[in-house]
């Protein structure tokens, strides 16, 4: 039986945003470690039913895999996500400080392709009555994204989506006692612009988001919310969103609802860049950090009495770094605006990186977007923690969404043609 799976890729520099089947994400990070002859390990065994569907339910975290692909140049073992960064072996992830896109390297394939994998191994493991196969095929419809100033190069989307869809790839699983090979076939893959799927997030806004968005325009602009009365502020149709993420920033131009490709642009850095530096900063203080993961761990991790020195020191490190990002937004945000003119209604900030940049950030831009509106104010709104990392997911998901259901009209329409075809010659449906 072959498997079939949809997924709404929102594949970040420092994580990935994995939306299969219109369920809740899932979210791996964006990292490899190549596994040397002394670092292979045995294949788990169970001591029963309930261990094995426990370890199987979680396979994202246990990645051990090999690629082959026509569209990839290594072959070797490796760990992928979370299985990396527990392995304590030299992590690969994206250099946020290189000007080559994500649509050229081998890591953007890999880790797409495994994620594929374990969720086509977990699929094919509940269809199967929870027996493991060796040999599993799946049909794949993927929607993803590229930065703007990457997906405006001439044939850079069509030749990223044929990097998946010109040839069919083979993941090989080495976590169980037996080998799975899951060969994978894509059906479909649509590739949009980061930030242009966020502002489809924004426009149709579930009712939690909405609110969220509502209550950040009303905090700050009080007086502007009550004179628009019951129009959200989402429904703006001329807007410029900053998409703030771990190597790339974007800015998407919206006029009159439709994205503004002329005038969007991305800055080649973002909040990665940020923990970079730090982590300079820090191994000059003599304190060790390995990796950009690493120290968002530490700083997203429970506080306690023997570690709070530690994060401190890491909290100013980064500190330090943000006015010199916060400048290069700035500088980009009025490169932008010089190009619209006064066509922009409002500024959504939103992408992991808008988390913590946000007391920083939100008052250097409101400074900054008064002298281009004669000292009007431009409302600058800020996406809710709790989705500001996911609306290019949410998106994706609402891309995929509509290109199933033309998928369904389209064959529901053909079938009918075809019943009715068969009628007409006599047969009985």
């Amino acid at each position: 039986m072959t498997e079939q799976i949809t997924l709404a890729n929102d594949l970040g520099n420092g994580s990935m945003k994995l939306g299969f089947d219109n369920s809740d994400w899932t979210v791996i990070p964006s990292i490899t470690a190549d596994q040397r002859k002394q670092d292979l390990i045995a294949p788990m065994t169970f001591d029963s039913q309930e261990q094995q569907d426990a370890y199987v339910s979680n396979l994202f975290k246990h990645m051990d895999v090999s690629v082959q692909s026509p569209n990839v140049s290594v072959s070797n073992r490796m760990f992928v996500g979370q299985a990396a960064s527990d392995s304590n072996l030299l992590t690969h992830s994206f250099d946020v400080n290189d000007f080559a896109g994500k649509s050229t390297t081998d890591l953007a394939m890999i880790l797409t392709l495994a994620s594929i994998g374990a969720k086509a191994i977990k699929q094919n493991y509940i269809n199967n009555q929870h027996q493991l196969a060796n040999d599993i095929h799946v049909n794949v419809t993927m929607t993803t994204a590229l930065p703007i100033a990457e997906g405006k190069k001439p044939h850079v989307v069509d030749a990223y989506r044929q990097r998946f869809m010109e040839a069919d790839h083979l993941v090989t699983f080495y976590n169980f006692a037996q080998l799975i090979n899951v060969k994978i076939h894509f059906d479909l893959v649509t590739v949009a612009l980061e930030g242009e799927t966020a502002q489809y997030a924004i426009r149709k806004a579930n009712p939690q988001l909405a609110d969220g968005i509502q209550a950040d325009f009303a905090k700050h602009y009080p007086q502007l919310a009550e004179a628009m009365g019951d129009t959200p502020i989402y429904a703006v149709n001329d807007t410029l969103g900053i998409d703030i993420g771990e190597g790339t920033t974007d800015m998407a131009v919206f006029s009159n609802g439709e994205l503004n490709t002329i005038a969007s642009s991305s800055l080649n850095s973002g909040y990665g860049n940020v923990l970079e530096q730090a982590i300079a900063d820090l191994h000059n203080q003599g304190f060790n950090i390995n990796s950009r993961l690493e120290l968002q761990q530490l700083l997203s991790g429970p506080a306690n009495p023997l570690r709070q020195a530690k994060i401190d020191k890491a909290l100013t490190a980064v500190n330090a770094q943000l006015d010199q990002m916060c400048d290069q937004i700035v500088r980009e945000t009025s490169s932008v605006l010089r190009q619209v003119s006064n066509k922009v209604d409002v500024i959504y900030v939103y992408g992991g990186g808008s988390i913590p940049m946000e007391p920083v950030l939100r008052d250097q831009l409101m400074t900054k977007i008064k002298a281009f509106v004669g000292d009007i104010d431009v409302p600058v709104v800020f996406i809710p923690n709790n989705y500001a990392q996911y609306l290019n997911d949410l998106g994706l998901n609402m891309i995929l969404k509509a290109i199933m259901t033309s998928q369904q009209a389209t064959q529901k329409t053909t079938d009918e043609n075809n019943n009715a075809n068969f009628a007409d010659f006599g047969g009985v449906q």
